[in-house]
């Protein structure tokens, strides 16, 4: 099938991490192709104007506040998607962190946690939420998890991001 035919009309996709870069990208690009997207990230400016270039494609799309360290805002993410678009169809788990440019061995224990709170546990349990909403309906969905060539080479200054993807 040709890109020009892929259809994703009357599907709901969830994008994390959906304000900027790569997932404002990605949730334009389901909108264009049918989907309606909940956009979820924590500043809500830069979630707004992404809410409004996915509806600039004509289709629905939800702003939800969301911090991806935090397991009741996830689950609050699936709801809500529910809620009000309809049905959780496609998830996209590209919200991702590193708060430390340096060696390994100079990451601290909070600065690891939230680095794998974000990379490694949001993913574990927004999938989980998500596969929940899902199954709720006989068609199934696809999960999505957005990673970097980061977790493939080695590098002395980002080891601890590498780590988590």
């Amino acid at each position: 099938m040709a890109v020009a035919d892929f259809s994703l009309t009357g599907r709901v996709a969830i994008v994390t991490g959906g304000s900027r870069g790569i997932g404002r990208s990605i949730a334009i690009a389901l909108a264009e192709h049918g989907a309606d997207v909940a956009v979820a990230a924590r500043k809500p400016e830069a979630l707004a104007e992404a809410v409004g270039a996915v509806q600039a494609t004509g289709r629905r799309a939800v702003a939800v506040p969301t911090n991806v360290r935090r397991i009741e805002e996830l689950r609050a993410l699936v709801d809500k998607t529910v809620a009000e678009l309809g049905r959780v169809d496609i998830l996209v788990n590209n919200a991702g962190t590193n708060p430390v440019y340096g060696p390994v061995q100079e990451i601290d224990e909070r600065a690891f946690d939230v680095i794998m709170d974000t990379n490694v546990k949001s993913i574990h349990f927004l999938s989980n939420f998500a596969r929940e909403a899902m199954l709720r309906h006989s068609e199934g969905g696809s999960i999505i998890n957005v990673s970097s060539v980061g977790g493939l080479l080695a590098s002395d200054v980002i080891g601890g991001y590498s780590v988590s993807k």
